[in-house]
């Protein structure tokens, strides 16, 4: 991959859970954005974490606890 922006593009698919995995944390926020931006989905509801089985960053809806916790707390 060349250019300015290779961090932000996915790396491979994770063989675990068929994620999409990126290099960085900072590659996966930006993809997360563009994402929210195409669906209009809440950024509180995408979460990006490192993934135990690959050891790279994936973009993935928080369990519903931790939704429902969030919405509730309002901003702060």
């Amino acid at each position: 991959m060349t250019g300015p922006n290779n961090e932000y593009r996915h790396a491979n698919t994770c063989e675990a859970t068929g994620k999409r995995a990126y290099l960085t944390r900072k590659g996966a926020r930006q993809n997360r954005r563009a994402t929210n931006q195409r669906t209009g989905e809440s950024a509180s509801q995408l979460a990006v974490y490192r993934c135990e089985h690959c050891d790279l960053f994936h973009i993935g809806h928080l369990p519903s606890r931790l939704r429902a916790e969030r919405a509730t707390d309002g901003p702060q």
